[in-house]
């Protein structure tokens, strides 16, 4: 089950090492501008610039799922592009990530040059 929080309610987090656990494993929701914190096994999905997983936005948190974007399969790693969920998106989330969790801050800083890369490179085609 996946949780979803405002800036308050992370800040209210008193222990640093929960914190980063929280951001390590959770993403900001763009459309509302609240942090996701996944609990269903999804927080464990890795990087790929070619992902098999992936879906559009939802208005709510609660209605957020991913799907195959390709065939998958047996045995394959389920894999996201973490750009899409680049921290610098939701200003709040942004500050915290840069505090506690620099290496995927810095991570996503560079993931995201290279999805808006791939974009700009698909419209030009």
């Amino acid at each position: 089950q996946s949780t979803w929080g405002a800036k308050e309610e992370l800040l209210a987090v008193a222990d640093p090492e929960e914190l980063k656990r929280i951001l390590w494993g959770g993403y900001p929701h763009v459309p509302t501008g609240l942090f996701v914190e996944l609990r269903d096994g999804a927080q464990y999905t890795n990087h790929c610039d070619d992902p098999n997983m992936g879906g559009p936005w939802s208005d709510k948190p609660e209605a957020e799922c991913a799907y195959a974007v390709r065939e998958v399969k047996k045995g394959e790693e389920l894999t996201d592009h973490y750009g899409v969920f680049h921290d610098s998106k939701v200003d709040w989330v942004h500050v915290l990530m840069q505090k506690h969790c620099p290496l995927r801050h810095a991570f996503e800083e560079t993931r995201v040059e290279n999805l808006e890369g791939t974009i700009e490179l698909a419209k030009g085609n």
